[in-house]
């Protein structure tokens, strides 16, 4: 699964999984069923990442990687959280916000 085309509206719907959402980032202990919720809020949230970055339309195949970090980190930067590429409390709280929401955030 990638983002929605430049022109297309969010299309995708995010399963949250139960419990409670935990600290995502490169090098911790992932859950790859919030880290696939957390690519597809990105995708959902994000208008189009830049292609000259590795910040690109994200898979939802649930593996924080390089390319997962470099969005987290743009959305952040997007929405003006410290961009540390880690999903905690403040990046949950933007990225169902934006979920929420008919527009992107960037």
């Amino acid at each position: 699964v990638t983002a929605p085309a430049a022109d297309a509206s969010q299309i995708y719907t995010c399963v949250r999984p139960s419990g409670t959402a935990p600290v995502l980032g490169l090098g911790r202990s992932n859950s790859s069923s919030w880290v696939k919720y957390a690519q597809c809020q990105l995708n959902n949230s994000m208008l189009d990442a830049d292609p000259k970055s590795s910040a690109v339309n994200l898979v939802v195949d649930g593996s924080f990687g390089t390319k997962t970090d470099a969005s987290v980190r743009k959305f952040q930067n997007c929405v003006h959280i410290n961009p540390d590429g880690v999903i905690g409390v403040n990046t949950w709280t933007a990225l169902s916000y934006w979920n929420s929401r008919s527009g992107f955030a960037c």
